[in-house]
Formats: C-alpha cells, structure tokens, sequence
C-alpha cells in the first residue's frame, strides 16, 4: 500500500476512479451471516483517503469473497440473509465515507463448481440490483469485476444494466501451464462478446501487467 500511495499522486492523471483492496468477507457466526473483514494496511486509513481524495478520483474500495464453497451462493438465494448482507454493505459504504463499492466475488466461478451456476445466477442478479438500488438511492457507485465469457453465471446482461461500470478479467488465459497471459485475439474476441451484453461507456476491459515466468525440467535440470 505505501508504494502504491507514493506513486498515486504523480500518476493520478492516468485514472478514472481507484479501488483499493481493503475488505473481504468470510462465513459469519450463524449460518447464513456474512462476515465483513477490514484489512490491516498498515498506515492511517484516514490519512490515505485524504491522499488519494486529494486526486479528484472516486474512491471505490473492492471487496472479496472469502467465504466457503457455495456459502455466499447460499446467503443470496435467500431473500432475508441477501437483504441482510446487503444492509451491511451499504453500512461499509457509508461509515467510510466510500465513493462506492466493487464487488469482486470469484468463488462462483472457482469454487463452487458450474454445476451451482443454474440457482446461483437469479440470486446473483437479485443481489446486485438490490444493492445497486440502495447505493445510488444515496449517490454511491456500484461496479463489479467478473471474469470472461464463459462464466455465465454472472450474467453479463444483467450486469450491464444495473452496474455504474463492468470490470472484465481478460487475463490468466494461461495460469497452469505455459501460454500467452492475454493473447491479443482472446482479449479481442472478448471484448467483442462484452460489448454486446453491456453498453460500451460502462464496460472496463483489465488488461494484465504483469507476466509469469515459466520453469521447464529435463531430467531433473530447471532451463
């Protein structure tokens, strides 16, 4: 975070809007609570809102999913523990005085298995609607990173029409074995297939920067 802070303000010009990762969920108590973790960043948070305020960006801290498998597919599909959840939200938002919120809820997509996808989908919608519905009653912002095309289980559409913005993960094409991060036509192909499920003034395309660096054994040898 102190790196990331020093090197904000010089190249601020460069963003729309900054999303720290300072909050992530976990299963809560009782069944079907939800959890939400503040991380420790290790300076003074109100002094790092003030930097990065200073910078004219909206400040919409992204919050992950660290629940067990299928727990937070659970908490939606009931309307009571969804509302629940969604009040805590909308409560995070406020208290600190947050821009917004981006979801980044991955266990879907990469835990729970595509089997849970039929019944976690409607939920999911209904999740997002609803806590667009009360962040922008109070004039916050509500975006959402997702990953491609092939996990319909977010419902691109859908996410279009309620979300101020979409954050595509058009990277980790290649994660297991050797290949290309985001090879220009996948990412081409994707964006294509974005654009026509979410309005283009809202749709947000990650590009990787970063590369992995592949080891090969032979006989024991690393080259």
């Amino acid at each position: 975070p102190s790196a990331s802070l020093s090197s904000y303000p010089g190249n601020a010009d460069l963003f729309s809007e900054v999303s720290p990762f300072w909050h992530n969920t976990a299963n809560g108590s009782t069944p079907g609570t939800v959890t939400i973790i503040d991380h420790n960043i290790g300076q003074n948070k109100a002094q790092v809102m003030a930097t990065l305020r200073a910078q004219g960006k909206p400040i919409i801290p992204s919050i992950t999913d660290g629940t067990s498998k299928l727990y937070m597919s659970g908490v939606l599909q009931n309307p009571a523990t969804r509302a629940a959840h969604v009040n805590d939200l909308v409560n995070l938002v406020m208290r600190n005085g947050y821009d917004g919120l981006d979801l980044d809820y991955e266990k879907f997509a990469f835990t729970d298995g595509a089997a849970s996808w039929t019944t976690t989908k409607p939920a999911w919608v209904a999740f997002v609607t609803e806590l667009a519905a009360q962040l922008h009653a109070r004039g916050k912002l509500l975006t959402a990173a997702v990953p491609t095309s092939g996990y319909w289980v977010y419902d691109f559409e859908a996410l279009g029409r309620v979300l101020d913005s979409v954050r595509i993960m058009a990277y980790d094409y290649s994660y297991s074995v050797p290949g290309p991060t985001s090879p220009i036509w996948w990412f081409e192909r994707e964006t294509d297939f974005m654009l026509s499920k979410i309005p283009g003034a809202k749709l947000r395309m990650g590009v990787p920067t970063y590369g992995r660096v592949w080891v090969r054994t032979a006989n024991g040898a690393r080259s």
